[in-house]
């Protein structure tokens, strides 16, 4: 499994974005790669870190009414605009402009995007092991990546917007995106922490951007 290669130890923000986040199992992920974790609850703990990660698991609705009752969402933002941020999951999900689980409610509008439900012909929610498809200049995070590494996907919602997806995936013969990026800002529609060795490689990409 991929490890750090940077001398200097960094700190990576876990922002917790509800009780269904899953911070226990991507703070040991990261700890495995040797990094820092902090669990990010107020602003002030934003100050504290290196890097954002915004981890998966839970409501894009109840997500954002958290945030907002801990008046973490402008300063939250604005630091996402000037460190290295990783979006997992939901986490991806709520950088989008506009989602619409449990009707339509604003995004952080920091990627431009919706979050959509998935097909309705689809089996939902989307559970299993999926190959990505990228293009042949893959983003820096699937470096080390091989075109035959699978990925754990847990999700009954996509994000929509082909200008950003660095990946996509297929469910069935229904092609969704599993990844985007826009400058200092990544998103993955999958479970790195749940991934294998794999998982742990693209973590330790961005730990190491």
């Amino acid at each position: 499994m991929a490890k750090k290669v940077n001398q200097m130890k960094q700190t990576i923000g876990v922002v917790n974005i509800g009780s269904c986040c899953n911070i226990f199992n991507i703070s040991k992920a990261l700890n495995f790669i040797d990094a820092s974790v902090v669990i990010v609850e107020t602003a002030e703990d934003l100050e504290k870190v290196d890097k954002i990660l915004l981890p998966g698991v839970g409501n894009f609705k109840h997500a954002l009414e958290d945030l907002e009752q801990r008046e973490l969402i402008a300063p939250l933002t604005e630091a996402i605009k000037i460190k290295h941020t990783l979006g997992i999951c939901l986490g991806m999900q709520i950088l989008a402009e506009v989602g619409f689980e449990d009707g339509e409610n604003k995004g952080l509008s920091i990627i431009p995007g919706k979050v959509e439900r998935m097909d309705e012909n689809l089996e939902l929610p989307h559970l299993g092991w999926r190959k990505l498809q990228m293009p042949a200049n893959k983003n820096i995070l699937f470096e080390g990546i091989e075109a035959t590494d699978e990925f754990y996907f847990m999700h009954s919602y996509e994000f929509k917007n082909d200008n950003v997806a660095i990946a996509t995936a297929d469910y069935n013969g229904y092609n969704f995106i599993s990844a985007v990026a826009q400058e200092n800002i990544f998103g993955l529609q999958f479970h790195p922490e749940k991934s294998n060795s794999q998982g742990i490689r693209i973590l330790s990409n961005f730990y190491n951007l």
